[in-house]
């Protein structure tokens, strides 16, 4: 249990998500599963995910954490999504001058942000996203595409916006990060920047 701490702490650490493993969700009429490994085929185990914060505030029922997922049971069938706050020791060797935030997101049936940062559709289940921080579209980025074979690319936001494609039936992950430049104390220790990722999952 402790080696699973430990790397799955350096992983988010060190934003390993962006290149190896992720959180994502998947919905399946009321019920969404958190996961977290390498999309699509590889599952890790959760137990080291708290998941405590979701959105919208009055979708989630009731959350169970299992082996390889946590099930969230919701009171409808809209779009869904997750905020991992993670926790720090000040004495770890861990630690860095930064702090990450993880958000994911199951669906584009909305298009409205659900979180800080959020990777939004423009139009209901469109192609064509906006990534969204602190309630406004950035103007800049870079969104990795992931399909259901394995298949990778990148869109680059020009105009706040970014149109994807989808060659493949089956369910897409869209990953995303973003580093806010703020000198803040967590956990009483002090930060000089906050790293944020999420995901959206759908399927097409």
């Amino acid at each position: 249990m402790k080696k699973a701490i430990v790397g799955f702490l350096t992983i988010l650490a060190i934003f390993g998500m962006a290149n190896a493993h992720e959180i994502w969700l998947e919905k399946d009429a009321n019920v969404t599963n958190l996961y977290f490994g390498h999309f699509p085929g590889h599952k890790d185990g959760v137990k080291n995910i708290k998941a405590e914060i979701t959105y919208p505030k009055d979708a989630l029922k009731s959350k169970k954490t299992q082996e390889n997922k946590i099930e969230f049971n919701l009171a409808n069938n809209g779009d869904f999504a997750i905020e991992e706050i993670r926790r720090y020791n000040k004495n770890s060797k861990l630690l860095k001058d930064f702090r990450v935030v993880i958000f994911a997101r199951d669906g584009r049936s909305q298009s409205v942000n659900l979180t800080k940062f959020d990777i939004v559709p423009t139009e209901p289940n469109s192609n064509t996203f906006n990534l969204y921080f602190d309630g406004k579209p950035l103007e800049k980025g870079v969104l990795n595409v992931i399909a259901p074979n394995g298949w990778s690319k990148n869109f680059k936001i020009k105009n706040k916006v970014a149109t994807i494609n989808t060659p493949w039936d089956g369910r897409y992950i869209i990953k995303a990060s973003y580093e806010e430049m703020s000198e803040h104390k967590f956990d009483d220790i002090n930060f000089k920047s906050i790293k944020y990722s999420t995901t959206l999952s759908f399927i097409k």
